[in-house]
Formats: C-alpha cells, structure tokens, sequence
C-alpha cells in the first residue's frame, strides 16, 4: 500500500536545499537536484555515487525545519530504470545532470511516510 504526499509535504520537500538518503545504518547527505517530486506518490532519483543494491532498502529523509514541518520520512520502494531505455532518458529531463555522470536512476514509489 502506498501512502501519498500532501501539498504540505510537496511545499515541505520544495523548501530543503538537502535531503538524507538512508540505507540500513548509513546517512548520504545529497542535494535536492538529484531528487524530483513525480507526483503525489513517486519520486525520481539519480545516484551519481556508489551503486545501490537492489535488495538494500531505503528511505529519504528531509530535516531542514520549517513553521509547518520539522522532518519528513518516506518510506520507499525502488524501481531502477535502466540505462538507454525510453523511461530513462524521459526520466533524466527532469535533472540537470549529464548522463555520462549518472549511475543509477531510479522511480521511487512512497510506502510510508513519517512526519514531526
């Protein structure tokens, strides 16, 4: 089941300069470029780090408070889009990053979501 942002979550995300990638007991401080908002339940990622397992679970985390929020987990579920298809260079228009640097890109779909 997924959960869905709000306009206050999207407001919240749009406000962060950085967001937290979490994998199992490790934090990746990352700028908001490499993250888009797809639509009230997806969002686009692009690693242009270490590769990201397909078993390893992850979440993403936004904690630059505002008046509304003081931090936003979402739970995810990973889809990556592979290289030279169609999705993937759709997907990559919405990042200003050059394909050469890219390592993975990947949909995220939202399961959870955990806000203070």
């Amino acid at each position: 089941m997924s959960s869905q942002l709000s306009k206050l979550h999207v407001r919240f995300i749009q406000s962060q300069k950085n967001f937290y990638l979490l994998q199992g007991d490790s934090q990746e401080k990352l700028p908001l470029s490499q993250l888009y908002v797809k639509d009230n339940n997806f969002f686009y990622l692009i690693n242009t780090g270490k590769a990201i397992l397909e078993t390893q679970d992850i979440s993403i985390l936004f904690k630059e408070k505002t008046h509304a929020l003081q931090t936003l987990e979402c739970g995810v579920n990973k889809k990556e889009i592979l290289a030279g298809s169609e999705e993937f260079e759709d997907a990559l228009l919405f990042f200003n990053e050059e394909e050469s640097k890219v390592t993975q890109l990947f949909l995220l779909e939202i399961s959870s979501l955990e806000q203070k």
